[in-house]
Order: structure tokens, then C-alpha cells, then sequence
């Protein structure tokens, strides 16, 4: 029975951290997802500013064509349109600027994607090996089990053959007890000379008379039979 409650207290330990350990997957494959859904808004983020961009770009060269060719009919605006020219200049340093910093940011973001990658890596790995113990703890319990079941049936055979031999002593002490009852009786019988074994006291020093085809009595004993 010893045994039995301490497999049963394992196996109660060996849920519980089972248990624990499915929470602690659970919140690892959600920080995951997160960790994924983050990236890929980012990457559409940056997606549609750098398109952003380059309509922008698009924008400010389709106006300076338009600049150039009506420069040849607004002579009159040469001064303004200098101005003008300056600055676009300005903007378009600008938007070289802004473009670089674009650059930058989208080569920070490659090298953070390939960091976020390896984490994923390392995340799947670490799952993996989760999965494997995880795996590994249920065949304990599975075997556990079968220790339980196995003790189970070994301690109701004990049982079963303890009953037996509780049953084969009562049988063996009634046994010896009607054997010292007999033992008694016939010392009895012998002491008072009723069973004809020893000489009266009233016929003084006469033997008894040797009988012709006599047997000694004998005192039949009882022999406890084994039950299968």
C-alpha cells in the first residue's frame, strides 16, 4: 500500500508539472505570434511609406519637367521661377536625406529581421525539446500506470493467499485440537483402567490375561489436509 500512494503522489507531482509546463508553451507560442504579427505590420509599415516615397519622388521630377518646358514660354517668371527651382533644390536634398535615412532604417530593419528569425529558430528549437520532454513525462506516467496495475494485482494475490492460509491454520488448529482432546480422552480411559490397557487395582499382582488374536488399540490420528 506504501508503495501504491507513492506512485500515486508521482504521479499527482508529474501532472501538476505537466500542467505547468503546458502553460508556459502556451505563453511561449503566444509571444510568438505577437512577436510575428509585430513584424510583418512593421514590414507593411515601411512598405507603404517607402511607396509613399517614391510617389513623392515621382511627383517633384514630373514637376520639374513641367518647370522646364513652360520655362521657355514664361520668361517674364525666369526670377521666380529661380526661386522656385531653389527650392525644389532644398526639397529634393531633402528628400536625397530622407532617402538614405530610409536606407538606414531598411537595413536596420533587415538586420532585425534577421535576429528576429534566429529567435524564432531558437524559440521553435526550445519548443521541440519542450515537446520531447513532454512526451518523455507522459511515458513515465504511462509506466507508472502499469507499476500501479502491477502492484495492484500483486497485492490482491497476496491477499487472496493470505486468506488461504489464514483458512489452512483454522483448519489445522481445529485439527490439533480435536487431536489433544482424543490424546486426553484416551489418557483418561487408560489411568482408570475402562479401556481394559492396564490391570485392576482390585485383582492385586494377577497379569492380565494374554488375548488370543488381540490387537493393540491404537489411537487414530488426524492429519491436516492441505486445500489447493
Amino acid at each position: 500500500m506504501a508503495d501504491v500512494q507513492r506512485w500515486r503522489v508521482v504521479q499527482s507531482e508529474t501532472t501538476e508539472s505537466l500542467q505547468e509546463r503546458m502553460k508556459q508553451l502556451d505563453q511561449v507560442e503566444a509571444d510568438l505570434l505577437q512577436a510575428r504579427n509585430d513584424a510583418i505590420s512593421e514590414r507593411q509599415l515601411q512598405s507603404a511609406e517607402f511607396g509613399k516615397l517614391e510617389r513623392s519622388v515621382s511627383q517633384n521630377i514630373s514637376d520639374v519637367l513641367k518647370w522646364r518646358d513652360s520655362q521657355k514660354a514664361q520668361s517674364e517668371l525666369i526670377a521666380s521661377a529661380g526661386t522656385r527651382l531653389s527650392d525644389l533644390e532644398t526639397c529634393q536634398n531633402e528628400l536625397v536625406v530622407s532617402a538614405d535615412s530610409t536606407q538606414q532604417e531598411l537595413r536596420h530593419l533587415s538586420s532585425w529581421r534577421q535576429a528576429a528569425t534566429g529567435t524564432l529558430s531558437d524559440h521553435d528549437t526550445a519548443l521541440g525539446a519542450a515537446r520531447a520532454d513532454l512526451s518523455r513525462a507522459f511515458g513515465r506516467i504511462e509506466a507508472a500506470d502499469a507499476g500501479i496495475q502491477g502492484l495492484s494485482r500483486d497485492f490482491c494475490s497476496e491477499r487472496e493467499v493470505v486468506a488461504k492460509i489464514r483458512s489452512r491454520l483454522d483448519l489445522c488448529c481445529q485439527y490439533f485440537n480435536g487431536l489433544g482432546k482424543g490424546l486426553a480422552d484416551t489418557s483418561k480411559q487408560v489411568a482408570s483402567g475402562e479401556s481394559g490397557l492396564l490391570p485392576s487395582k482390585s485383582n492385586g499382582s494377577m497379569l492380565p490375561a494374554i488375548p488370543k488374536a488381540g490387537r493393540t488399540p491404537r489411537v487414530a490420528s488426524i492429519s491436516p489436509r492441505r486445500r489447493g
